[in-house]
């Protein structure tokens, strides 16, 4: 009967921990939509997923993003979910390059973690 309680913990504990296992990258992505700012890039990153840095300690994830390729160096400005992307020119001046925009992540951390 202890051995039965005792296993029912370890997997009990086991799906908690990959149930949350996404939960930081989930509230990124929302806290990222949700956001309005003007940015330089300062380093791209790979890890759990590729991450854009805008700040030094302020950052999305790639699969957030949808437009032209970016660089480090490239000025974003972001409203809403819309992003203009903006580059150093040959003459120094900085010049629009493309549009791009931010994806909405799932309405909720259940449905994002299962797909539906």
């Amino acid at each position: 009967m202890a051995k039965n309680i005792f296993i029912g913990l370890i997997i009990s504990i086991f799906l908690f921990v990959v149930y949350n296992s996404k939960r930081n990258y989930y509230e990124n992505s929302r806290d990222f939509y949700s956001k309005h700012f003007n940015g330089e890039i300062q380093k791209i990153e790979e890890g759990r997923g590729i991450e854009i840095y805008y700040e030094k300690d302020s950052f999305f994830y790639k699969d957030d993003y949808e437009g032209p390729e970016l660089f480090v160096g490239d000025i974003l400005r972001k409203s809403a979910s819309e992003i203009t992307i903006m580059r150093k020119g040959s003459k120094g001046d900085y010049i629009e390059v493309g549009k791009g925009k931010s994806i909405e992540p799932k309405k909720s951390y259940f449905n994002y973690f299962f797909g539906i």
